[in-house]
């Protein structure tokens, strides 16, 4: 009978670790213009969210206006993108996306967000933490 329960409890312990997600991966990187932070976390049924914040940093974003990024791995796949987003007064953007991913986006290879504004077109390599 204990050999019983003893079995039970290690087939729990065995189902309980495999539902553990992976930790969240952090990105983080800059440019002339531009400085960034992705936090990439797991969600459901192959999906991950990824958490962009950029921040400009030059004098006037407000000079910025409508513009666009769009992320990649170092492989260019999984890329996603948003456009006709703004800064707000501090020059600071943050968005959230649901993407679909495969084994790629899981490692820590660098991504590479590249942000699109007023005809200018500038890449930051985000490396992990």
């Amino acid at each position: 009978m204990k050999k019983i329960y003893f079995i039970v409890f290690i087939l729990s312990l065995m189902c309980g670790c495999q539902g553990k997600d992976p930790k969240p991966l952090d990105f983080s990187g800059e440019n002339k213009n531009w400085s960034a932070d992705v936090n990439v976390s797991p969600a459901k049924n192959d999906k991950e969210i990824a958490l962009i914040k950029l921040n400009y940093l030059g004098k006037q974003p407000e000079s910025i206006g409508d513009f666009g990024v769009n992320l990649e791995n170092s492989n260019n796949k999984n890329g996603i993108g948003i456009r006709d987003i703004q800064l707000d007064k501090e020059g600071k953007f943050k968005g959230e996306i649901e993407v679909d991913t495969d084994k790629e986006m899981n490692t820590s290879e660098p991504l590479v967000l590249t942000v699109k504004w007023n005809d200018e077109s500038e890449d930051i390599v985000l490396k992990a933490q």
